[in-house]
């Protein structure tokens, strides 16, 4: 999804990818869908598009959360049910 916005925009920044991951291995809901280092490449792939913000729901899970945010930092913002984004 990031890689066909960069495509059609090209050079122009990406301010926010909303949305999420589903990394959470459902029906377990304390696990993660992928193993760490497959988590922790996609959060690598997100920062090679110099994305500003990432904000991400539920279905990422929280274990999965925790390992992007180690890679992501503060670029990474959980979305949550009543939240407002202003651009």
């Amino acid at each position: 999804m990031i890689d066909a916005v960069a495509k059609k925009f090209d050079g122009i920044p990406i301010r926010a990818v909303i949305g999420g991951f589903h990394l959470i291995d459902l029906p377990k809901r304390n696990t993660m869908a992928e193993s760490k280092s497959e988590i922790q490449n996609i959060a690598g792939k997100m920062l090679d598009y110099q994305v500003q913000t990432i904000y991400t729901g539920h279905c990422t899970g929280q274990k999965a959360y925790a390992v992007l945010k180690g890679v992501l930092g503060e670029k990474l913002q959980h979305l949550h049910t009543g939240a407002i984004l202003e651009f």
